[in-house]
């Protein structure tokens, strides 16, 4: 995409989507309580200030969890942009992607070897989640740490630079830039990876 890293040797990555719908999504939306298993990013928060345990395709432990973020309304960071503005389809480095807020994640599919990704936003703007795809999910080969950050372009373009790595300690990726395409739909083929909840696999 992006950020300028070099391919990595095993392209197996690519941007996706959040999903969290459960009892813990509930009880933090009533009580402002964040639990511990939010999809996605270390360290980060959800979108809306909520964590679930255990999102369909989720192992219940997440660094996601942690810390209050900032609502679908907030500013990201000092970009100028808000959440809402970065949600939708997009197109460049391993081909098209799209982004969708799932209650206090952010989840993510994207056409390499049918990829998604789980995460949040965290205060300052930065999506930090984690990517998985084919033929394994496994971590540290064909799953990892991903960072999504965005800029508003003084034409309007919103684009994303991203970098990615195998698991938790490899070398970071920088080659996983993507805008926002506006001016037609995302493919049905991949939008309907959102069904398969179970592929949505969130920091270990």
């Amino acid at each position: 995409m992006r950020f300028g890293y070099e391919p990595h040797a095993d392209p197996q990555r690519d941007s996706g989507v959040i999903y969290v719908r459960d009892a813990g999504v509930e009880d933090a939306a009533k009580g402002g309580k964040v639990h511990a298993g939010v999809g996605g990013a270390s360290g980060s928060a959800g979108v809306a200030g909520q964590a679930s345990a255990g999102a369909p395709g989720g192992n219940g432990s997440s660094g996601a969890a942690g810390s209050a973020g900032a609502p679908a309304s907030a500013a990201l960071g000092d970009t100028g942009l808000l959440v809402t503005d970065i949600l939708g389809f997009y197109s460049g480095d391993w081909g098209d992607m799209v982004l969708e807020q799932r209650a206090a994640e952010i989840w993510g599919v994207y056409n390499y070897n049918d990829g998604t990704i789980v995460g949040a936003i965290a205060s300052d703007g930065v999506f930090e989640g984690w990517w998985s795809q084919l033929p394994t999910r496994a971590d540290g080969i064909n799953a990892g740490e991903v960072e999504f950050r965005w800029s508003r372009s003084n034409a309007g373009l919103i684009s994303l630079d991203g970098r990615w790595r195998y698991g938790t300690s490899g070398a970071w990726l920088e080659n996983w830039d993507v805008d926002l395409v506006t001016d037609r739909q995302a493919p049905s083929t991949l939008t309907a990876a959102f069904q398969d909840t179970a592929d949505f696999k969130r920091h270990p």
